[in-house]
């Protein structure tokens, strides 16, 4: 904590306030303090803490707060609460995910907190598929007039999978779930410039070509550079793009 709040101090040469967020279980761990003396000196730094256990006792006040961070700190506790109760952590994950967009936030947001729930709350790759399903059939969700950027990481979580079992599953639903998986990567990397390139994408309909697009995608450092991937697959797609 000392070195950290001195290093960003002597680099911005700005007021540092360092504070100390614990996710333990042990509530009896909650250091608060550097100190350091010799030979007549002293060094002392003192930070506040918050412990996410302590919030337990204070679930109503969480749930009545349209704090963003109220939200990650109920999937914590909740995550704490369901270890080995699948059922349950399933119930808790689709509530909080739904619960992003009642609360109308800036999908920036959502997609922040949609990857801490998801890291977080792990499920089976099958049941995190049904939570999306049900979502997608909320009313929360059809009176949207765009599709928001944490539900296309979910779509693209669950239908990647199934992309590498087109075979299985039917090569119509790979292609579908190829194509919403490079909308995803796009529409996170490279933003609103990058639209161009996902009307691009779906042209391509072939399984395979499109799984090679998507692990490229994936690597390209730059628009520029998806550009020339979208080049090359093109041609050799057969399809030149003016």
């Amino acid at each position: 904590m000392y070195v950290y709040n001195y290093r960003i101090f002597d680099r911005f040469r700005k007021e540092v306030i360092s504070l100390v967020f614990l996710t333990d279980t042990n509530p009896s761990f909650r250091p608060s303090q550097y100190r350091r003396t010799r030979w007549g000196f002293e060094l002392s730094c003192r930070f506040p803490l918050v412990k996410v256990i302590d919030f337990r006792e204070r679930w109503t006040e969480l749930e009545a707060s349209k704090n963003p961070f109220a939200i990650i700190v109920k999937a914590f506790l909740k995550t704490l609460e369901t270890e080995g109760k699948i059922r349950e952590r399933y119930t808790w994950k689709k509530r909080f995910l739904l619960e992003l967009y009642r609360l109308g936030m800036k999908r920036e947001t959502i997609l922040a907190i949609y990857k801490f729930i998801d890291w977080t709350m792990k499920l089976s790759k099958k049941l995190d598929a049904e939570i999306l399903e049900e979502i997608a059939k909320s009313k929360e969700i059809k009176k949207m007039s765009y599709i928001t950027t944490a539900e296309r990481i979910g779509i693209k979580k669950g239908m990647e999978k199934g992309m590498e079992k087109g075979m299985e599953k039917g090569i119509e639903k790979s292609i579908f779930a190829a194509h919403h998986a490079i909308a995803t990567i796009i529409d996170l990397k490279f933003g609103k410039p990058g639209q161009r390139l996902s009307e691009r994408a779906y042209q391509i309909d072939n399984p395979k070509m499109l799984q090679r697009l998507t692990t490229k995608l994936r690597r390209a450092q730059g628009l520029a550079e998806a550009e020339m991937i979208f080049a090359e697959m093109e041609k050799g797609n057969g399809k030149r793009h003016h």
